[in-house]
């Protein structure tokens, strides 16, 4: 929303109100259905596990920063996001998505919400998959996604998501090389 009075917004930035960015989001957020506890798609991303990962992880970044009442919605908000993520069908999802359901899962579990080995079990499958996505070249390794033109953006989302789900550094290391 380009609503400038609303945010509060100038050049400065120093109207920035984070709790109402994040109520703003939170209001986004599906609660009905299959979809309940989700993100759709609405701008740049278009995958919904990509807005959910992305946001959730955000929120939880947002929450020190927060009042008392917008730290009780996060924490309904990142609850039904975990949910949602926790049963979501991951068989068809690309790069982008399956790095930020990590990144995602992570910040909530980090965050004290959920079941914690229910996360770093299901962390622990998408890591997985999302390696098995990667392709070697060289001393290189990279990933792409449908969604984007190239490989920079897929492979250093991987990376991080890779690193968050507990990959050391130097088994990424022909990602970074392909970054670098």
């Amino acid at each position: 929303d380009n609503d400038s009075a609303f945010w509060d917004v100038d050049a400065s930035m120093n109207g920035i109100d984070l709790n109402a960015s994040a109520n703003w989001l939170i209001q986004k957020q599906k609660r009905e259905g299959e979809a309940n506890g989700s993100w759709s798609d609405w701008g740049y991303i278009s995958n919904d596990v990509e807005w959910t990962g992305f946001i959730s992880e955000n929120l939880k970044n947002e929450y020190p920063y927060l009042n008392d009442t917008m730290k009780i919605e996060v924490n309904a908000s990142l609850d039904r996001s975990c949910n949602w993520l926790l049963t979501h069908n991951y068989t068809n999802e690309d790069t982008q998505a399956l790095s930020y359901a990590i990144l995602g899962l992570v910040a909530i579990r980090d965050h004290g919400i959920g079941n914690a080995e229910e996360i770093d079990i299901t962390v622990g499958a998408l890591k997985g998959q999302l390696y098995n996505k990667s392709t070697p070249s060289g001393s290189e390794i990279y990933w792409s996604d449908s969604s984007r033109w190239d490989t920079y953006e897929s492979t250093a989302s991987a990376v991080l998501a890779l690193n968050k789900s507990g990959m050391l550094a130097d088994e990424l290391s022909g990602g970074i090389t392909h970054l670098i």
